[in-house]
This record gives structure tokens, sequence and C-alpha cells, in this order.
């Protein structure tokens, strides 16, 4: 059964490109699993399903996704940084700007945290925040938190979209359940001249590194606020009770050691972690940023978490 589904477009060309996306997105899974059977994936509950629908691969794509498995991050050039990785429990010096909303003292079971920036076509966030609510009854809004983080660095979009949340989700901002973030752009480092490991054009790898310490950031903030996090995109629709869902999965663990359980195949969405994880999380997509995008670094993650010595 799936909890979070796509928004029902109608263009028929574009449901071709998603079997096509699909198809592809299959293959490098496979691999990836194949790699990694030692680890544990909990890959039986898809529960989310990303809504944007400008799925046709771009040129190229369907070759990287085929060579995901084998973009390895060189270990005797970052030995260093493996070793550094497990003491890293502190969180990120950033001053973040509270747009709307602040953390109630009392934490929550599961914080749900999106990042999002200005799209040149549609914006799905304020769907995708009323999904998240909708779908949850009384006893479960009681045990989430849901973290926004208003990555653009165009104010005048920040402040439209923070006008907008503000008065259409009022009262869960006053009850402690919705916050919106953001991060100055001085905390940034600089993002022209960077790697182009795979050939990317500029702007692309300019995309996924900014995409990379946007989430660092998001999970920073988001590492004492729950029990458990969950990574979403902003243009994803919940299906009802989703959280007692997550809830009987995670409990079905219990006693078994995990480092993620992912509910969706679709890259870094629908990924839940331990919130204890989350510094060592976010230092880790800050110290590669410009490697490789957030998903395929999310796998590396669990790795390195998940060997033992």
């Amino acid at each position: 059964m799936q909890f979070f589904t796509r928004h029902n477009l109608k263009y028929f060309d574009k449901m071709r490109c998603l079997r096509k996306r699909s198809a592809v997105s299959f293959l490098g899974i496979l691999v990836v699993c194949l790699l990694f059977m030692n680890l544990y994936i909990e890959d039986g509950y898809v529960l989310i399903i990303e809504l944007n629908f400008d799925l046709c691969p771009r040129e190229g794509d369907k070759e990287l996704i085929r060579e995901t498995a084998t973009h390895q991050l060189n270990p005797e050039r970052y030995v260093h940084s493996f070793k550094d990785l497990s003491n890293f429990s502190g969180s990120i010096n950033i001053s973040y700007r509270y747009l709307a909303g602040t953390p109630l003292p009392r934490k929550r079971y599961l914080t749900i945290g999106l990042s999002s920036i200005k799209r040149k076509k549609g914006n799905y966030l304020l769907e995708t925040i009323k999904s998240i609510f909708e779908q949850s009854s009384y006893e479960e809004l009681k045990e989430i938190a849901v973290v926004v983080q208003l990555a653009d660095f165009d104010s005048a979009w920040c402040e439209g979209m923070v006008q907008d949340i503000s008065q259409k989700f009022a009262h869960h901002i006053i009850a402690g359940r919705l916050i919106v973030i953001h991060v100055p752009e001085d905390y940034y480092p600089v993002l022209d001249g960077l790697k182009r490991n795979y050939n990317d054009p500029e702007d692309r790898v300019k995309f996924r590194s900014k995409q990379n310490i946007d989430y660092a950031f998001l999970l920073n903030f988001c590492a004492n606020l729950s029990d458990y996090y969950v990574m979403l995109e902003d243009d994803v629709r919940c299906s009802k009770n989703f959280l007692t869902a997550v809830k009987k999965v995670i409990t079905s663990r219990e006693g078994s050691y995990w480092v993620t359980l992912e509910f969706s195949k679709l890259g870094y969405i629908g990924k839940l972690y331990h919130s204890h994880d989350l510094p060592r999380l976010a230092h880790f997509l800050l110290m590669f940023y410009q490697e490789m995008p957030c998903d395929w670094l999310l796998i590396h993650f669990r790795g390195l978490l998940a060997q033992r010595k």
C-alpha cells in the first residue's frame, strides 16, 4: 500500500517519461542493492512518491544512474575525514533566521524536513504542507514537527512564501508544529568553480552542490527536535495516517541495528534517520558537497556507519 502519491497531472507525455524514468531508477536501485546486501535496507515499504512531473531524463542521466554504485569516495584521499565522522556529534555553528514559528521545548516523535527553492514552473510546497497536516489525526499531530527551510537567496520570494504559509497554517505555527527557517547566504561556501566530476554542466553542478549544503543546514537544525527524522521534498502528497504506518515499521525493527529506513525508491526522498545521527550526516554532506549528488552521498553514509570492524 502506498501512503504518499504524486499529483495527478493530465499530460500523458509526461506520464510516458515517468515510466521510462521508473525503469531506469529500478535498474540503478537494483545495482545498489546487490552491492549493499550486507546492509539493512527497508525497501518493502514504499510510502512516498515524488509529485514533480519534470521527470524526463537529461542527456546522460541514464548512464549516470547505471553508474551510481561505481562512484566511490576514495578511501585513501578521505581517510582522515572518515575517521573523524564518528566524532561529529556536535552541531554546526550557524545562526538560523526564524521566518515563522519557534520550536517548543518538548521533543516530538518525528520531524519532517523539507527544503524548498523557487521553481521555474509551479510550486507544490503549500500543497505538501497541507497534505502532511490534513492526513494526520489529532493524536498524530501531537507527535510531529514540520520544518520548512526556504533555501532560495531571492529574499522577495522567501517573504512571499512566508506570508502564504503564515496565512494558511497559522494554527499549526502557533501550536509549534510548523517552523519556517532560512540560512543567510553568508554561511554558504563559494559556489563557483566547483568540481565537475561527471562532466555535468556547470549550472547543474552548482545546483546539486548547493542542495547538499541546504540539506546539511536543515539536518543540523533538526537534530534535537525529535527521536526520528524523515527527509521529504517540497512536492509530495501524503496518505491518511502515514505516521502510524511509519511507527509500525520502526517498531518492527526494534532490537536490530539500522542507519536508514527507506520509505521511497526516489533518491533522498523518504529517508528516515535516528535524530542522533543527523549531526554526523550534516557534517558528511558538508565534507563532500561538491563530490556527487545528495542521494549518492546518502548511500555512502549508510555504508560507512553500517561497516563492522
